[in-house]
């Protein structure tokens, strides 16, 4: 029995071992290319979400430090996953003549951000 277990066991490490190297390597960036096919993804709404939040957190760690923040969004809005994607859009439309700006490489997440900062921009 003990050597049943042993043999399972190095089974399983083995096995383990080889998924690790096939699975491909998931990707924490997306390109304005990737964005035209995966907008509508649950997956990417959910990322999306997640970023434009995780930009709300950073600009109120920026405002308890003293600090500038990006973007002066109102206190009392609450923003969802289908704002973040119309702010995104709405800023890739303005900007789709721009070679400079929305080139097929270009980060999506740098595009959220400069949505965020045009849409909810900060009294000088």
């Amino acid at each position: 029995m003990r050597k049943r277990y042993r043999v399972m066991l190095l089974f399983g490490i083995v096995l383990l071992g080889c998924i690790h190297l096939f699975v491909p390597f998931a990707n924490a960036e997306f390109t304005l290319k990737e964005y035209r096919s995966m907008k509508h993804t649950d997956m990417f709404k959910e990322y999306i979400t997640g970023l434009g939040v995780g930009f709300y957190w950073a600009n109120m760690h920026l405002d308890q430090s003293g600090k500038p923040p990006l973007y002066c969004q109102p206190v009392k809005l609450s923003l969802s996953g289908e704002n973040y994607l119309n702010i995104l859009d709405r800023y890739i439309e303005q900007n789709k003549d721009s070679k400079d700006k929305l080139k097929p490489g270009t980060f999506i997440e740098l595009l959220l951000l400069q949505g965020l900062i045009d849409t909810f921009p900060c009294a000088k």
